[in-house]
């Protein structure tokens, strides 16, 4: 069987396009009636990060999601100081979990 890299090449470009129009056009979530918290029924949440057209995913319980979540409401700048190495990289930090916060509330996820 022999492998054209032409085709594999052609392939590989298909599909970053794919993932252009689902990063720069993503579905829309449907807004809940119920808090994530009253819901009965989980299910797990997957994390996607495209990186120069490499995918990386994580598989997340909803236990683990609301901890996160919990995790960045109460992270305070004496953490993300404590772990940067200036402070131009713990606003850099800071602003990374801002935007995962907001990813979170919008989806759900938004500890009171």
């Amino acid at each position: 069987m022999a492998i054209d890299p032409e085709e594999i090449r052609d392939q590989v470009i298909a599909s970053r396009e794919q993932m252009k129009q689902f990063v720069h056009n993503p579905p829309k979530c449907p807004k809940r009636s119920t808090p994530m918290s009253k819901l009965t029924q989980y299910s797990n949440v997957r994390v996607i990060f495209e990186i120069d057209g490499c995918q990386a995913d994580a598989e997340l319980s909803h236990g683990e999601t609301m901890a996160l979540a919990q995790f960045f409401k109460r992270a305070h700048w004496s953490e993300f100081r404590g772990c940067a190495i200036d402070d131009h990289e713990a606003y850099s930090i800071r602003a990374a979990v801002g935007k995962l916060q907001d990813a979170l509330a919008r989806s759900g996820y938004n500890p009171r």
